[in-house]
């Protein structure tokens, strides 16, 4: 089958905004597999925000799994990074996305950027410590690897 590009949404939702919509174009994969991913960041009314991920795939399903691994790693350096929980949703319609939350902290397209290159990073020098912040979840991990922020 041949392979297409695809755009993929996903609300981020937890204590967090930002102040303007933005837009990034991050690397993926490595070596020959290398493709460039368009990234749009959408401040969202009641908190978090909407990610649409540009995957290169033969089929939705299978641009949906690439941009949910590609992107879950980013969302879970950001959430470390940030020290705040971060849940992903791919259902507009879910109740963690329209949970009202009356106090967020404001991210910037910089921690965006940052969360990227370092999960990228770790993706090539250090794949257990992404395993690590999606097993064992933000606070055990943040006890057991606090050097990480030197990386």
């Amino acid at each position: 089958m041949e392979r297409q590009i695809w755009e993929v949404d996903f609300d981020l939702s937890g204590p967090f905004t930002v102040a303007s919509n933005f837009s990034l174009l991050k690397e993926k994969g490595f070596d020959t597999n290398q493709f460039y991913s368009s990234i749009e960041v959408s401040r969202k009314p009641r908190g978090g925000v909407k990610v649409t991920i540009t995957a290169y795939a033969g089929s939705p399903e299978s641009a949906y799994l690439v941009a949910s691994v590609y992107f879950g790693r980013v969302k879970d350096v950001l959430s470390f990074l940030n020290k705040m929980p971060i849940q992903m949703e791919s259902n507009e319609l879910s109740p963690l996305v329209q949970e009202n939350r009356s106090v967020r902290k404001i991210l910037k397209k910089k921690d965006f950027s940052k969360a990227f290159e370092l999960a990228r990073k770790l993706e090539q020098e250090e794949p257990t410590i992404l395993k690590a912040l999606r097993m064992k979840g933000l606070k055990e991990t943040r006890l057991k690897i606090k050097s990480i922020s030197a990386l």
